[in-house]
């Protein structure tokens, strides 16, 4: 789609470019010269190199000696760090987690600047738009023994009622989360 103009034009600056001809005028039109088809080939070697760097290779996790960084918070330090750590000795024993502290504010830039590899925390505090995987669910329960004062004649009472403390899931996440009247 080059108007034969364009294709002359073309044409001639690749003449100058290099020390031989690139094409012999046939009564067939233009004919590569030898120069021209070993040129090609160059050419599609060094194309073929470039397509190479975009072909993601295979990640082999057993033959793999990487360290990966892992940005995780508290929970996460305590619950999927440990199990993950265990499958990877198993799995991958050449694989190194070097683990720090999630920082919220943080996060996403650590991520884009490749200074973490991965973001392990709780849905609410990472960036909405992150590629984001659900690791797990958790339920927790309220446990009390059986002669609580907290559970008259052992009948459950509302828990609501109870006096507790409410932990946040990473530093100055209470705002607007606990009223006074609420710890004990």
């Amino acid at each position: 789609e080059i108007s034969q103009q364009g294709v002359s034009s073309h044409l001639k600056k690749l003449r100058d470019l290099f020390p031989a001809e690139l094409f012999i005028r046939q009564s067939a039109g233009l004919q590569p010269t030898d120069y021209a088809c070993e040129l090609a080939d160059k050419f599609e070697q060094i194309l073929a190199d470039i397509d190479g760097v975009f072909v993601a290779t295979p990640f082999d996790p057993a033959s793999s000696q990487r360290t990966f960084r892992v940005m995780a918070n508290e929970y996460a330090q305590l619950a999927i760090i440990p199990r993950l750590a265990s499958a990877l000795r198993t799995q991958a024993p050449s694989i190194r987690l070097d683990v720090v502290d999630f920082q919220a504010e943080q996060h996403l830039e650590a991520l884009a600047s490749g200074e973490v590899d991965l973001v392990i925390g709780f849905d609410a505090y990472l960036d909405p738009g992150l590629l984001r995987a659900t690791l797990r669910r958790d339920h927790y329960c309220c446990v009390l023994r059986r002669d609580s004062r907290y559970l008259p004649d052992n009948a459950p009472q509302d828990l609501a009622a109870i006096p507790f403390v409410q932990f946040a899931n990473s530093v100055g996440n209470f705002e607007g989360q606990m009223s006074p009247q609420q710890v004990a």
